[in-house]
């Protein structure tokens, strides 16, 4: 398919109730900053980008415990320069060097 038009993914946005705790984590795992926040929403990015990762916190919102019986997205990944990077951090959040709980979802 030599034809077709190949983007690069922008960002992804992430709904939550935990609007504080997710761009923490964010933040300590893959080094976000904050480029746009307010009450419910907050944009994030680790590069050039205006976000990377966007999080809306809409009011009402509440965990599903059959989460795991619904379709949605199962994971996204960041990928490490090395496997040493991914290892170190990896150690620092197990003896609590960044200030995120370490399972926020």
């Amino acid at each position: 398919m030599a034809n077709v038009i190949r983007p690069a993914l922008h960002h992804v946005t992430i709904k939550t109730s935990r609007l504080r705790e997710m761009v923490d984590w964010y933040r300590v795992v893959v080094g976000v900053e904050v480029t746009f926040q307010d009450a419910n929403n907050a944009w994030t990015t680790n590069d050039g980008a205006n976000h990377r990762v966007a999080f809306l916190s809409v009011p009402g919102l509440r965990d599903d415990p059959d989460k795991t019986q619904h379709n949605g997205m199962h994971h996204s990944a960041f990928e490490y320069d090395s496997f040493a990077d991914l290892m170190a951090l990896a150690w620092c959040m197990d003896q609590g060097c960044g200030r995120a709980d370490p399972n926020p979802v």
